[in-house]
C-alpha cells in the first residue's frame, strides 16, 4: 500500500468510467495520494485539491510530524473488534477519542455489522491488518517530479502545521496567494470541523476550472 499504487486505483478507477480528466481531492493521506497522482499523471489532470497535509514525511519531519500518528497508534488497541457489538464498538470508540471527535467521527464511519448476527457484531470495513502493516509507506512521501499547472488548490487549517506556499514548492512551484485558503479555526481535520466554509473554497474553484479557468 503506497501512494503510488492508490493514484494508480484512481486511475484505473477513471479508466473503468471512461473519464479521461478529472479533479481529484485528497485529504491527509489522501492529499499525499492525490499530489503523487497529479505528478506521475499530470495529462489526466485538470484541477488538484489538497486539504491539509504537506509533501513530508508525516511522521519523521519534525516540523510536520502529523497529530494523526499519534492517534492512529492509540487505535491499534481496536484493531480486533471481536466480541463487541456495531454500537459497543462505536461508543466506546467515540468515549475513548472524546478530546478528537472528528477523528472519532471518521474512524466509527468504518465501523460496519456482521450480517446476520443479531444483536449485529462488529467489523472493520477497512482492512486494517494492510493499514497497520503499511504505515511507513503511509507516512512517508516519495516525489516523483513537480505539478506545474496552475489549477492547484491548498485548502489549510488555521490551527494546524504552520504552513507557507514554499513547503509545497517541490510539488507546486510558483505557487500563488490564490492557490491557498487557510480556513479560520479549523485544525487537521477542516472538512470535519468547518464543513461550510471547506465547501465554499472547494465549489469556488471547481466553478473556476469548469470556466476554463
Amino acid at each position: 500500500m503506497t501512494h503510488v499504487e492508490m493514484a494508480q486505483d484512481v486511475v484505473r478507477y477513471a479508466d473503468s468510467k471512461e473519464i479521461e480528466k478529472f479533479t481529484v481531492l485528497g485529504h491527509s493521506m489522501g492529499g499525499k495520494t492525490a499530489m503523487t497522482l497529479a505528478t506521475i499523471h499530470p495529462e489526466r489532470i485538470d484541477g488538484i485539491i489538497v486539504i491539509d497535509i504537506p509533501p513530508k514525511h508525516s511522521k519523521n519531519d519534525k516540523e510536520y510530524k502529523s497529530p494523526t500518528v499519534d492517534l492512529i497508534s492509540k487505535l491499534e488497541k481496536y484493531k480486533d473488534l471481536k466480541g463487541m457489538t456495531r454500537a459497543e464498538a462505536i461508543d466506546e470508540i467515540n468515549e475513548f477519542f472524546s478530546e478528537e471527535k472528528a477523528f472519532a467521527w471518521l474512524v466509527t464511519q468504518n465501523i460496519g455489522h456482521v450480517k446476520g448476527t443479531r444483536p449485529p457484531k462488529a467489523h472493520w470495513t477497512c482492512d486494517m491488518d494492510a493499514i497497520y502493516n503499511n504505515l511507513e509507506n503511509i507516512y512517508d512521501m516519495q516525489l516523483y517530479g513537480k505539478y506545474t499547472k496552475d489549477d492547484v488548490l491548498l485548502v489549510l487549517g488555521g490551527r494546524s502545521y504552520k504552513y507557507s506556499r514554499t513547503t509545497f514548492e517541490d510539488v507546486f512551484p510558483g505557487l500563488k496567494a490564490r492557490n491557498v485558503r487557510v480556513i479560520p479555526g479549523a485544525g487537521h481535520w477542516v472538512h470535519a470541523e468547518k464543513p461550510e466554509p471547506t465547501k465554499v473554497a472547494v465549489a469556488e474553484f471547481l466553478q473556476w476550472v469548469d470556466s476554463g479557468k
